[in-house]
């Protein structure tokens, strides 16, 4: 049973980075579509490879188990590209002083309760400092904004949403 996990994670693995291949070589439009058509291709042949080397039962706790790593990393790009907050906390890190006052944020997001509440929930987990209608960027917010620059670099994706 390990052994076919073991399996389900490199076949994962392998998806991931032929994911990887195709985005940095065709670009970030149709994200997801493409991810949808890598998943598919990968349906149709490993599914048969299994089949063939492992037998119905054990192909198919392999398939599940690498669809259940694959619906996983989909999400997880799938909500960078549609986080407010994660969109708020890179308009800060791109500005010159790591700091915008609010009326600036709130000419990129003009629904002010939801914006309000956002950075409060932000200042809360302490990625930004609200200062008297400046936001400040702290350290946890910066990393957090480096290495979601890193993965849309990685994956050669210039914008999101």
């Amino acid at each position: 049973m390990f052994f076919l996990f073991l399996i389900s994670i490199v076949s994962f693995l392998f998806l991931a980075v032929v994911h990887w291949i195709l985005s940095r070589l065709t670009g970030s439009r149709k994200f997801v579509l493409k991810s949808l058509m890598v998943n598919f291709v990968f349906i149709v042949f490993t599914f048969y490879f299994f089949y063939k080397y492992f037998g119905i039962l054990d192909s198919l706790f392999i398939y599940l188990g690498t669809i259940v790593l694959w619906n996983s990393y989909l999400v997880f790009f799938i909500n960078l590209q549609n986080s407010i907050s994660f969109r708020i906390l890179l308009t800060i890190f791109d500005s010159k002083n790591k700091s915008l006052s609010y009326d600036e944020i709130e000419k990129y997001y003009p629904d002010e309760e939801s914006l309000r509440d956002r950075l409060r929930s932000m200042e809360l987990n302490r990625f930004i400092l609200l200062n008297h209608e400046n936001i400040e960027i702290l350290s946890k917010g910066n990393l957090f904004a480096k290495i979601f620059l890193f993965i849309r670099n990685l994956f050669g994706i210039r914008k999101f949403g």
